[in-house]
């Protein structure tokens, strides 16, 4: 069982991180014009500060500012499927924390293993008993609707991330070194043809069709969102990045932090290296908690 501690009000809700993480993961072969946006922070270690900006509108400050209300209810019961090579590491690694810090009960594999029965469907045997029951559902694991809602509370919701089918279909021949066995030709890196993008193409149809189908929703919906949308995660984006750098910094962390002023989107925060601590812990420091 993994008992998990809270976090503090006014954090983003899950279906909002989960949007984020999918929209910047989408983001990351396009280019955005920031000129027009400002991340502005400090950094301040010892009485010394910092700070960085860049220019904004002239009225951008002058908008209404963050108030602190929510048009969406945080999720408490979830379950992530994996798929491998589609980022679902770096999705999870969000939602290990956002479980840790609400206090919430996962599913964890027994002993050291890392998979929930993966690439067999799960079974008791697979995972640590929990008196309070499972809010939380995020190691790799086969999908079974009938055993994972016998598991989970009625509410749950599933999430899961996928990928351009063909260039998902070459990164996993690449990860697993498909072409590195005994006896085949020498090559280090799939490269395949166009006719063979075809045939790929003609055997995936289901997988294809899917893609589309949520690739064409998931588009409108950041469509509907308005030019907003798009300002607020080139800000996320710099804030990751001032984050990001102070973490990078943990050799002389002190009694230093990091401290961001109240946006058009959120509160002010600050990041101390406890926080950062959390952010570099890998899945490992999560599942011996």
């Amino acid at each position: 069982m993994a008992r998990f501690r809270t976090v503090c009000r006014g954090r983003p809700s899950l279906m909002r991180t989960v949007f984020f993480a999918a929209f910047l993961y989408l983001l990351s072969i396009l280019y955005i014009n920031s000129n027009y946006l400002r991340a502005h922070w400090s950094s301040r270690s010892s009485g010394m500060g910092q700070s960085y900006s860049e220019d904004l509108p002239a009225d951008f400050w002058s908008r209404p500012p963050h108030q602190g209300a929510r048009t969406c209810r945080p999720r408490s019961n979830f379950v992530f499927i994996k798929c491998m090579k589609c980022a679902s590491e770096t999705m999870a690694s969000v939602l290990r924390r956002y479980t840790y810090r609400r206090n919430l009960s996962a599913v964890l594999p027994v002993g050291k293993r890392l998979y929930l029965g993966w690439p067999y469907t799960m079974t008791s045997d697979d995972f640590r008993p929990s008196r309070r029951g499972y809010n939380a559902l995020i190691e790799h694991a086969i999908y079974n609707s009938s055993s994972m809602r016998a598991l989970m509370p009625p509410d749950t919701v599933f999430i899961t991330m996928i990928r351009e089918p063909f260039q998902h279909f070459v990164s996993v021949l690449n990860y697993f070194n498909v072409f590195n066995l005994s006896n085949t030709r020498n090559f280090t890196v799939a490269a395949l043809s166009s006719e063979e993008a075809s045939v790929h193409r003609n055997w995936c149809q289901v997988d294809i069709r899917l893609y589309e189908h949520f690739n064409r929703s998931f588009w409108k919906k950041i469509r509907q969102q308005g030019a907003d949308f798009v300002h607020e995660v080139v800000y996320f984006k710099q804030v990751l990045q001032a984050v990001k750098s102070f973490c990078d910094k943990k050799a002389s962390y002190g009694d230093s932090r990091i401290e961001f002023p109240e946006s058009r989107w959120s509160l002010p925060f600050m990041s101390w290296p406890k926080s950062a601590a959390s952010l570099l812990a890998t899945s490992l420091t999560f599942l011996t908690v």
